[in-house]
């Protein structure tokens, strides 16, 4: 059982009810970026990302009052992950798994799984954009010197698109 509980990418974390650490596998150490310290009774908000923490403070004393299971999904916005914690109350501790769920979350809205993919999709989106506005877009980049802009700019001159040249 031990060995499951550190070989699985998921999180776990076993706190009692002041919300002092008890036990944490592998994967949770690695998250808060203690893979080897000691955590042993180390209050919640030390031994878990202040993303989790945050959202997660509520949710837990709602289960312990209630003890009922609760699940909620959180955002790590600085990693670009999405997780789906199950809370588990129990008379004397209170037990957490974090899922990892960002591929299912990003399969939900749509979201690319890449930077190269999200560089793509901004990109046509934008292509899209300036096609259906009247305004006049351009873009000078100051690094290069290099100009842009749409075919509404070369209408609003007079200058011919075939024969207009972005500089």
């Amino acid at each position: 059982m031990l060995d499951l509980f550190n070989n699985t990418d998921d999180l776990f974390y076993v706190f009692n009810h002041n919300f002092q650490l008890l036990d944490i596998n592998t994967s949770a150490k690695k998250i808060c970026g203690n893979a080897t310290g000691n955590l042993f009774m180390c209050p919640i908000n030390e031994c878990m990302p202040a993303f989790i923490t945050e959202s997660l403070a509520t949710t837990c004393g709602t289960s312990l009052k209630e003890m009922r299971k609760k699940v909620t999904n959180i955002n790590d916005a600085i990693n670009n992950r999405w997780f789906e914690f199950h809370i588990y109350p129990h008379e004397y501790y209170i037990s957490i798994q974090g899922i990892d769920i960002t591929e299912r979350q990003q399969k939900q809205t749509g979201t690319p799984n890449t930077s190269d993919d999200a560089i793509r999709v901004a990109n046509e989106r934008f292509t899209l954009a300036t096609l259906a506005t009247n305004d006049m877009i351009w873009d000078w980049n100051l690094l290069t010197d290099e100009m842009w802009w749409n075919a509404n700019y070369n209408r609003f001159f007079g200058f011919d698109d075939s024969t207009a040249k972005h500089s």
